[in-house]
């Protein structure tokens, strides 16, 4: 199990399971990982743009009464947490710890596209 130290001296335990590469807009694939010895978290979004790499956490679409999806001003889906970090050290310590256990087992996995470098160039 890999740890992480983030911003405090605990290291976050967290082992990679499962990963899935999936490359669609900032999309770049979804793991499962293992938190310490009890809990599992199945798919797990990572997203880089631009550079910026992060994780979602898994959520459900918003319905509204007739099963719908409830949509926001811009006409895109809402999304309800299923389960969240109570602080965002926490959640940094996670994301890093997530990032780096894919970047070990798929090198450049949540990096930018094949297109997206050759874009820059």
């Amino acid at each position: 199990m890999a740890t992480n130290s983030g911003a405090t001296s605990e290291p976050f335990s967290l082992q990679l399971l499962t990963w899935t590469p999936v490359t669609r807009n900032t999309l770049r694939g979804y793991a499962s990982v293992q938190v310490g010895k009890a809990l599992v978290i199945h798919d797990i979004a990572v997203h880089n743009s631009s550079g910026a790499r992060w994780v979602g956490l898994p959520s459900k679409v918003m319905t509204t009464k007739d099963s719908a999806p409830r949509l926001n001003d811009k006409g895109k889906r809402l999304y309800l947490p299923l389960v969240e970090w109570r602080d965002k050290t926490t959640a940094a310590r996670f994301r890093d710890a997530v990032l780096e256990q894919v970047e070990q087992r798929a090198p450049g996995a949540t990096g930018p596209t094949p297109a997206e470098r050759g874009a820059g160039q």
